[in-house]
């Protein structure tokens, strides 16, 4: 598991591959986060939330600015080709 210093903005990068391995770009593709002290699920939605960005052909990235230390959850979904990349990371705590 990663771990960032309090503070931190992660920025989370999913590469979709198709069947056949080439980088494709998705039909849908939604990013979900959630922290071990936050208000239930976020979710962003490419091509609706400005925050969830196309770099390139398939790759995508989310910058997380994360006010809470702890442990937190992210999941990128895709369809077509139909794809979940989940992981986690922890923001140390603050110092003061």
């Amino acid at each position: 598991m990663a771990v960032y210093e309090y503070g931190s903005s992660p920025i989370l990068t999913v590469t979709i591959r198709n069947q056949a391995g080439a980088i494709v770009d998705p039909a849908t593709l939604i990013f979900r986060y959630k922290s071990s002290h936050g208000a239930g699920i976020i979710t962003y939605v490419y091509g609706t939330d400005p925050e969830l960005v196309r770099e390139t052909t398939g790759i995508y990235s989310v910058e997380l600015y994360c006010e809470d230390s702890g442990a937190w959850d992210w999941e990128f979904k895709a369809t077509s080709p139909n794809c979940v990349l989940q992981g986690e990371f922890h923001i140390q705590n603050s110092l003061f």
